[in-house]
């Protein structure tokens, strides 16, 4: 049996289960969660799985990751908001079911495009 304990410091890349037992001729599956906090195009992290029982028994693993924002979305969503507000009030889903929705999209910057009524 093993007792294997999974070593690494990073912000972005999380494991479920710091400790685990494996017992002889037996697996487990270790899953790992990804949660970028900056675009990163080259990110890499070293974590290395040790057994507590052999401490010759280390297993290295690299993660790499591109974490880019091609289409520059998460700059782009600071500008606009949608405004929901009544629209998941009865009255609303009624509205909306008889093909009149009532939501509305604003912009909150003086750069953004809005439609403008006749002559402008």
């Amino acid at each position: 049996p093993a007792l294997l304990s999974v070593a690494f410091h990073s912000k972005a890349l999380r494991c479920r289960e710091e400790n685990l037992h494996i017992g002889a001729r037996g697996s487990h599956e270790l899953r790992f969660d990804l949660k970028p906090r900056r675009p990163n195009a080259q990110y890499s992290k070293q974590v290395t799985l040790v057994n507590a029982k052999n401490r010759f028994n280390e297993i290295a693993l690299t993660f790499r990751s591109c974490n880019i924002d091609p289409l520059n979305v998460s700059a782009h969503q600071l500008f606009y908001r949608l405004a929901l507000g009544p629209l998941f009030s009865p009255a609303a889903i009624v509205a909306a079911a008889a093909g009149s929705g009532a939501g509305s999209l604003s912009a909150g910057s003086s750069n953004a495009l809005v439609p403008s009524g006749k002559g402008a």
